[in-house]
């Protein structure tokens, strides 16, 4: 930093260019390109001259201009791209460039430019297209009405780029003479990633970014190692933002620094990836499922405290998905073959000062590194030994403190420092020692909030910090001024979630705040602060289960989410009384797919207090069997719901015994024994009617409907799902409406009512598209794609299928896929591409097999005979035929109206053919895959 400049930023206006494929270009046509390229720079730089721009950096084609004024960017890039238009490196290979406009604070030093408006100049250039010119929402908000004639701006959405931030809207500046329709931007929204929105901007780190990047460009393992504060996880973060475009899979963020139970880091990546359990699988298995034939990124961070379990899953995704790449953070190294290790340095000299003014701006907007100010910044910076959080916190105190007051009071923190050793021991004692600092200046009160926070995982609201910190010499209505003067001073964190704040803190001060705790509060506090917090969060629960199955749902379900870490040490704390916390999650772990979580934690409950009520009892059988029945393991299902059920009568709880009546029905269904269901079902049915249970009453005649469906008593069905449908809406659960108006679509869709269908799908499809229900939202685009097709709207069919398609392969469901692909596969041989048809009928035909869907395969193996009788293959056809109708009769699976009318014109078709002596329905599917891929 210049001292003449004195660190003074002002708003420029910035409009920077390059050329698109510039690299390809010139490997390939290199003469030709450096001629184009010498022309290309003239004609810019006349009129960049022509609206008194700055050129002032250049590289290969690209500019970096500043201009006085934002309408003279704005005409400079329209004229520049009017001046370029027809230049060509050969013929057929046009100079195709692209810019970007923007205005913002920079500061001005050593001829060049520097401060954030630089970098979203830079980073909004990179989503462009060539011949794009975008503009910024900051510039358009400065720019008002001034336009060149006969321009104007198309907003093109709200977009998050590469730096992370905040998403902002960018426009592209249209005229009659430019180049008008352009693919979608490429913003972090092209590529699926869940990257949070960092604290703070990235600062410096160029080295370092590029080294890691190379790093993971050659290898699949990267470690970033370093002691807390050192900025690893802004690093990584970078990294991946930077990667996404060679990601087609996209990048996914996994924070394990609340987690403390390493049974659940697979479950954690799972529900990363919004991959949800799977009857019959593993959730290791589903990961090495879903992982296997996809080309993305995992972000691991703060994996110190859980190496083995994390080290374990890591080496077996590498070695079964090729297209897998992981990047960690630690505080040491995984131990994994392969693994590469990137030890995190500090910031260099100029680095830090930047960072620190950047921070100090934050807390003070009018803070200015002057002459006087510099000497002392580049002090701290040398003191604080360039470590970031150390920088942060204390940029922290300018608001109180000059820089130079800053320096000196760090002076007498670190005399007795000087001469320590190793290196990382001499950062762990540098940060150690800042902390402290930081610590020792804040006020009785401030400290001992930060120490009782600590006992939050993964973050809090204001609420529940009052009611679990205040107390004893804490008053309650003062945690809000003490947090937010913990958060003034870095100490504390605060995030914006779906408009509610929450807080928390970065895990190294999370972690000494507990040190501190231990070490000054007395004996008996730990016991009054955990107690609190239990109580907080069994209340948050039982609010919770009351609620979840009413009008706000979704609501709930959010809250839950927010809080889980707190839940799930809430009942790691212990004693008898988590039990009824445990109970109360049940409802949530099931809707939001944490079902070997939930099992987990029933079966150690059941475990740990076998002499627990009996009331609790029922609910944690009932929760187990629920969880047995979803995981595949049946037999243990009815166990664990007999014994449930034994209880509940003998506690004279008819709405337990109720559900498990009916549970026990459902079980019995799926064991081919209807008869027996019913009779569960109209036992559970009137002893919820005899407790006035509702909601109970509802969801077992929504199972009668379904029972009386698939044993073909239409009527009955009608009649069972609209009365369970009319005390849902009575209730309000959008989830269960959803479920009733789905299976009355579902019946309309098999009586041939397909307009009626119809509109009970696209009901469904508002329904989950607002709960945000990913697994649901695929089956009912597929059921409206099977509804546009039988109707003839072929398109609208295809449209439909396909988005279900690309949900369930998100989703990692190979059953649901396979019955999307056939469906898809006859919409698209109904569309007149027999070829592209088969290759999908064959996808899905492979899959039916290797997951055993015996119920999908009458209706394929009708497709495929549809298809041998058009290429003329008849014998074949009516072989098919007849192994599908002997199917349908094994399964009693009856056809729709509309299947029935399709297999009567095969029928006719097919009259006096005769069929070859009947094979395995699985080996004339295989027959039919061999013959689609051989002879498309």
């Amino acid at each position: 930093m210049s001292d003449s400049v004195g660190g003074s930023f002002q708003t420029h206006s910035f409009l920077f260019s390059d050329i698109e494929g510039s690299t390809r270009l010139l490997e390939q046509f290199p003469e030709p390109m450096r001629q184009a390229l010498q022309e290309h720079e003239a004609r810019l730089r006349r009129v960049f001259a022509q609206y008194q721009g700055e050129v002032f950096k250049t590289l290969g084609g690209a500019f970096c201009v500043r201009f006085d004024q934002l309408q003279a960017a704005v005409g400079a890039a329209l004229d520049s791209q009017q001046c370029v238009k027809g230049l060509a490196v050969v013929e057929g290979e046009p100079l195709q460039v692209r810019m970007s406009v923007h205005a913002g604070l920079a500061e001005a030093r050593d001829n060049d430019y520097f401060g954030p408006a630089l970098n979203r100049t830079a980073r909004q250039l990179g989503v462009a297209h060539g011949e794009q010119v975008l503009v910024s929402e900051a510039a358009v908000r400065l720019l008002g009405e001034g336009l060149p004639a006969h321009a104007s701006l198309r907003d093109l959405g709200k977009h998050r780029l590469k730096d992370l931030g905040p998403a902002e809207t960018i426009y592209q500046l249209c005229h009659p003479e430019l180049a008008d329709t352009f693919p979608p931007l490429l913003s972090l929204a092209a590529v699926p990633n869940n990257l949070p929105q960092p604290a703070t901007d990235f600062v410096g780190r160029a080295s370092a970014l590029a080294e890691v990047r190379e790093q993971l460009g050659r290898h699949r393992l990267v470690t970033l190692v370093g002691p807390g504060g050192i900025g690893k996880t802004r690093l990584a973060l970078q990294v991946a933002a930077e990667a996404l475009e060679q990601l087609p899979d996209g990048a996914f963020f996994l924070d394990l620094a609340a987690l403390s139970d390493p049974s659940l880091v697979p479950s954690l990546l799972a529900k990363t990836l919004e991959l949800p359990e799977q009857s019959g699988k593993t959730i290791e298995a589903a990961l090495h499922e879903y992982l296997k034939p996809r080309t993305l990124l995992l972000l691991w961070d703060n994996v110190e405290h859980l190496l083995e379990p994390c080290a374990t899953l890591i080496g077996r995704l590498l070695q079964v998905c090729p297209g897998l790449k992981v990047l960690t953070t630690s505080r040491e190294l995984l131990g994994v073959f392969g693994e590469q290790l990137y030890r995190v340095p500090s910031f260099g000299v100029q680095e830090a000062t930047d960072f620190f003014v950047a921070r100090a701006r934050l807390h003070q907007s009018s803070f200015v590194a002057t002459g006087d100010s510099l000497g002392s910044i580049r002090g701290i910076c040398a003191r604080l030994e360039g470590i970031p959080l150390a920088l942060e916190l204390a940029a922290a105190r300018v608001r109180t403190l000059s820089p130079q007051q800053i320096e000196a009071r760090l002076d007498d923190v670190f005399r007795l420092l000087t001469g320590s050793g190793r290196e990382t021991l001499a950062r762990q004692q540098t940060l150690q020692a800042l902390i402290d600092w930081s610590y020792d200046l804040l006020s009785d009160d401030e400290r001992q909030l930060l120490r009782r926070l600590s006992v939050f995982a993964g973050g809090w609201t204001l609420e529940a910090a009052e009611a679990i910190c205040g107390g004893s010499s804490l008053d309650a209505a003062e945690v809000l001024d003490l947090l937010t003067a913990l958060v003034e001073k870095s100490l504390v964190m605060v995030d914006e979630v779906g408009g509610v704040s929450r807080y928390r803190l970065l895990e190294v001060l999370r972690q000494y705040s507990n040190k501190r705790f231990l070490a000054e509060e007395p004996v008996d506090q730990k016991q009054v602060l955990e107690r609190a917090y239990q109580s907080w969060f069994m209340e948050l629960a039982r609010r919770a289960a009351t609620a979840l199955y009413g009008p706000d749902q979704g609501h709930w379900i959010k809250v839950l989410e927010a809080d889980h870490d707190n839940l799930r040490s809430a009942q790691d704390i212990g004693g008898a009384t988590t039990v009824a916390l445990t109970a109360d999650l049940v409802g949530f772990w099931w809707l939001r797919g944490y079902i070997t979580e939930g099992r987990q934690r029933l079966l150690r409950a059941r475990e740990r207090y076998p002499e627990l009520p009996s009331e609790l009892q029922v609910r944690l059988l009932a929760g187990a069997a629920l969880f047995a029945e979803k995981q595949g393991d049946y037999q243990e299902a009815i166990t664990l719901q007999e014994s449930c059920l034994a209880l509940a009568q003998q506690l004279g709880n008819k709405t337990e015994a109720a559900r498990a009546l009916v549970k026990l029905g459902q079980l019995v269904a799926a064991q081919g024994q209807p008869e027996r269901a019913h009779t569960y079902y109209e036992e559970g049915l009137q002893l919820f009617r005899d407790a006035n249970q509702a909601q109970g009453e509802a969801w077992t005649l929504n199972i009668l409907g379904i029972l009386a469906f698939q044993q073909g008593d239409h009527e009955r069905a009608h009649h069972y799902y609209q009365e369970s449908l009319a005390l849902q809406r009575r209730l309000g659960n959008p989830e269960n409406i959803a479920a009733c108006l789905n299976n009355l679509g579902l019946l309309a869709h098999h009586q041939g009512f397909l307009e009626k269908a119809r509109a009970l799908y696209e009901e469904v499809l508002q329904i989950h598209t607002d709960l945000g229900d990913r697994n649901n939202l695929a089956a009912t685009l597929h059921n409206l794609g099977s509804v546009a097709r039988q109707g003839g709207e072929l398109a609208l069919a295809q449209q439909r299928l396909r988005e279900a398609l690309a949900l369930e392969e998100e989703l990692g469901e190979p059953r649901e896929r396979a019955s999307t692909l056939i469906e898809l596969g006859a919409a698209v041989y109904g569309d007149g591409n027999p070829t592209a048809a088969r290759r999908l009928l064959a996808e899905g035909s492979a899959l039916v097999r290797q997951y055993q869907l015996k119920g999908s395969a009458p209706e394929l193996l009708e497709l495929w005979a549809q298809i041998a009788l058009d290429r003329g293959q008849r014998t074949q056809a009516a072989t098919l035929v007849q192994a599908a109708e002997a199917l349908r009769q094994e399964l009693g699976k009856p056809r729709s109206v509309w299947a029935q009318r399709e297999y009567e014109r095969l029928q006719a078709a097919l009259v006096g053919e005769t069929a070859h002596s009947a094979q395995g329905w699985e080996a004339l599917l295989q027959e039919q895959e061999q013959q689609a891929l051989q002879n498309p």
